[in-house]
């Protein structure tokens, strides 16, 4: 039987659904010098009302002063397409990317990072002539497939998958989902979206500018007369980062069996995070604390910063706790200086993924791994 106040899900059968109600899926708060709830208590002073006219009242007072925190990243580069077109001459086909954080009221929050109220978003809004916009799409989806398994140690676990006719959005002609198999199982990376003219369009049509391009070198394909103004049409690569490092902590994981230096077995645990996204490119240790190893030490991490290679200095614990550490914590190469380093200045470097190791000069040791980086 079913509740007498509440409804059947359709996809599980529970019967134990709540009413149902108005829910904003964006956070609303006020800007100003404006006490949100006392211009509600003044609106509602001294009037008796019904449910529906309370609400009206209430809304009315909240508006003035209302904003919302942003749900995407993306309107901002459609407001700002004739500013950036402009200043940097920029001719069609062009793009405007953008990363920051997002923020949306989710009715559940789930999968420790992958579904949160506030995140990081990655977007480009690619600007593109009316009747191009297949070919781009085609050109962005395949770029951002390739960016993605570029960086990942199983490309199966990526995938593309296709917005049915009723799963596309109401500004979109076409779409492409890039998805990654989780522990729960497939779901999404990133949105690729046709979008068309929707939202130049509709930005033009409330703020009165006109949002459109005038390409000199073609004719108008209405008139044939020399020109063509019009609006374009935009291609949306639309990323969660946050979620992408997930994917990326999910891909790396491993855990290898093996024997320590007794004999002993031992499961070894690393992440084999691809070098270019690993938060510490390399990590360089003395040996021992004295006879000035941990200055020749510092002056290598010092070397590596100023280049802009992000390193770490190390002295805690014995080199193979070390080498344990910086494995699970994902940097592929460590440095080792030692007592050969001040006879003949070289160092031992050392893979994280093979644990094979070689002896490199001092000179060479920064261009090796910058080499291996730009290979990864």
């Amino acid at each position: 039987s079913v509740p007498e106040s509440g409804y059947v899900c359709p996809v599980c059968g529970a019967p134990d659904l709540s009413k149902e109600r108005q829910f904003n899926l964006m956070f609303r708060t006020s800007l100003g010098p404006v006490d949100m709830i006392e211009s509600v208590v003044e609106a509602l002073h001294g009037k008796s009302l019904d449910r529906k006219q309370m609400r009206e009242v209430i809304e009315d007072a909240m508006q003035p002063s209302a904003v919302y925190l942003r749900p995407e990243t993306a309107q901002a580069m459609f407001v700002q397409f004739l500013n950036v077109q402009q200043s940097m001459s920029m001719k069609i086909p062009f793009g405007i990317a953008q990363q920051g954080k997002s923020f949306r009221n989710e009715i559940i929050t789930e999968r420790f990072i992958f579904r949160t109220c506030e995140f990081e978003q990655m977007e480009v809004e690619y600007f593109v002539e009316p009747g191009t916009q297949q070919k781009w799409h085609d050109y962005w989806r395949n770029e951002r497939m390739r960016w993605w398994q570029s960086l990942s140690n199983h490309k199966e676990s990526f995938r593309l998958r296709q917005h049915t006719q009723d799963e596309l959005a109401h500004y979109a002609d076409a779409c492409f989902d890039i998805e990654f198999l989780f522990p729960w199982g497939w779901d999404e990376l990133e949105g690729i979206a046709s979008r068309t003219d929707y939202d130049l369009k509709k930005h033009s049509e409330y703020a009165k500018v006109k949002l459109t391009y005038f390409d000199q070198q073609k004719p108008d394909p209405e008139s044939g007369k020399p020109g063509w103004r019009y609006t374009p049409f935009v291609i949306e690569p639309s990323a969660g980062l946050t979620r992408g490092v997930l994917a990326f902590l999910l891909d790396a994981y491993a855990e290898e069996d093996g024997q320590d230096a007794a004999g002993e077995n031992k499961t070894r645990v690393l992440l084999k995070l691809n070098p270019r996204i690993a938060p510490i490119k390399a990590a360089v240790f003395p040996l021992v604390k004295k006879d000035g190893l941990p200055d020749l030490a510092r002056n290598i991490v010092s070397r590596f910063l100023r280049a802009g290679i992000n390193a770490a200095y190390d002295e805690q614990h014995s080199i193979g706790k070390r080498y344990a550490r910086h494995d699970e914590a994902g940097t592929p190469y460590c440095l080792t200086v030692d007592h050969q380093t001040t006879l003949d200045q070289t160092v031992t470097i050392r893979d994280r993924d093979t644990t094979a190791q070689e002896r490199i000069s001092i000179e060479d040791a920064l261009g090796v791994v910058q080499e291996r980086i730009q290979k990864s």
